[in-house]
């Protein structure tokens, strides 16, 4: 009997993680770039290169100004030894933007 209780709990145990609703939160923050222009609308690349701490691909962000403004949101995970790059393709001719607003919530 003695042994059979404690098969009961070695087998239970080995199942325990395959159906435990363990939640591991991943801390993530907001990014918002917001591009402002004099004179003419424009469309504007970006590039966000994620370094943990090898870099991975860059993802692109095109964003086209619409009456002299444009800004986009999008979100980030947010470890300790994660570093961000944010870099502007320039483009000849390009008008070049009057102020680059970038912030993390």
């Amino acid at each position: 009997m003695k042994s059979k209780i404690i098969a009961l709990l070695v087998l239970s145990a080995l199942f325990v993680p395959a159906v435990s609703s363990a939640w591991i939160p991943v801390p993530e923050a907001n990014l918002t770039i917001v591009v402002n222009t004099e004179g003419e609308d424009a469309s504007f690349n970006f590039n966000l290169k994620e370094c943990s701490p090898a870099c991975g691909a860059p993802e692109q962000i095109n964003l086209e100004t619409e009456d002299l403004t444009a800004s986009m949101t999008t979100w980030i995970t947010a470890f300790s030894d994660q570093r961000y790059y944010l870099t502007q393709e320039i483009v000849e001719g390009t008008p070049k933007f009057r102020h680059l607003f970038y912030e993390f919530e």
